[in-house]
C-alpha cells in the first residue's frame, strides 16, 4: 500500500503535465479541436501573416480539446512562455486560446501591448464580440472580429483585414454575372480559334498554386515561430 501511494505521488504530477501538450508553433492558427472551418482557418492564417508583415503584432490562435486540468489562465501563460510570440525588443505578441471542453477562451497579451490593450478592454472584446459568435458555433468569425477590434486598439493605422471585410477593399473588382458569361464565351472562342494558346505552359501564368493552399500554412516550412517576446499575465478570459 505504501508503495502504491508513493508511486501515485510521483507519477500523478507527471501525468498532469503530460496532458497539457503544447504543440510546436509552426502556423498562426493551430486548430486541434477542429472548431474552425478549413476555409476560415486558411483565411485567418493569411490575414494574420499579412497583419504581421504590415507591422502588426504577432498573433497566434490555438484551439484545444481540453486544458489538461489547468485553468485557462494557467494553460495560456504556459503556452505563451513556450511560444514567445513577438520579439525581445517589442514584446508585441498576442495569443488566443480556446478550449472546447471547458468552453473557455483566453487572450494573452504580450508585455509590449499591455498599455494599449488593458485587461478591461480585452475583457470587452471577449464578452461583447467573440462569445456571442462562439455561442452560435461561429468560432472562426468570432476570432476574426475579436482580432479586428484588438488591432484597432493597438494601432488604428495598421488594421487587421478580416476575411469578412475582404470584399470591401478598394482593389477588389466586382464583375456582374452577364459580363462573366460574356468572358466565358470569349474564352471558348479563343480555345477553338487559337488552341495553341492553351497547349503547354504559357509564360507568366501559374494556376497550380492557390492562396488557399493549406499545406504551406500548416507545416514547419511556413516560418512562423516566436521571436523571444515576453508575457507577464496580461489579458482576460471568458466562457460561453
Amino acid at each position: 500500500m505504501r508503495f502504491v501511494l508513493s508511486f501515485a505521488f510521483f507519477i500523478l504530477p507527471v501525468l498532469s503535465f503530460a496532458e497539457l501538450k503544447v504543440p510546436r508553433l509552426n502556423s498562426p492558427v493551430i486548430d486541434e479541436a477542429r472548431l474552425i472551418g478549413l476555409r476560415e482557418r486558411d483565411e485567418l492564417i493569411s490575414e494574420i501573416r499579412d497583419y504581421r508583415q504590415r507591422g502588426g503584432a504577432q498573433v497566434a490562435v490555438l484551439t484545444v480539446e481540453d486544458l489538461g486540468g489547468l485553468t485557462v489562465e494557467e494553460a495560456s501563460i504556459k503556452i505563451a512562455e513556450r511560444w514567445k510570440l513577438g520579439t525581445e525588443k517589442s514584446d508585441q505578441g498576442l495569443l488566443v486560446l480556446i478550449s472546447k471542453k471547458e468552453r473557455a477562451v483566453r487572450i494573452e497579451v504580450g508585455q509590449g501591448l499591455e498599455g494599449v490593450l488593458p485587461d478591461v478592454q480585452v475583457k470587452r472584446i471577449i464578452e461583447d464580440i467573440m462569445i456571442p459568435y462562439f455561442r452560435d458555433g461561429k468560432f472562426g468569425r468570432g476570432v476574426h472580429e475579436g482580432l479586428v477590434r484588438a488591432a484597432e486598439l493597438i494601432d488604428p493605422k495598421v488594421p487587421f483585414y478580416s476575411g469578412y471585410q475582404r470584399d470591401d477593399r478598394p482593389n477588389v473588382v466586382h464583375m456582374p454575372p452577364f459580363f462573366k458569361f460574356l468572358f466565358f464565351l470569349f474564352m471558348i472562342f479563343l480555345f477553338f480559334k487559337f488552341p495553341f494558346l492553351f497547349v503547354g505552359g504559357g509564360r507568366g501564368h501559374r494556376y497550380g498554386g492557390s492562396s488557399w493552399g493549406g499545406g504551406n500554412w500548416g507545416g514547419g516550412s511556413g516560418g512562423w515561430s516566436g521571436g523571444g517576446g515576453g508575457f507577464s499575465g496580461g489579458g482576460a478570459s471568458g466562457r460561453w
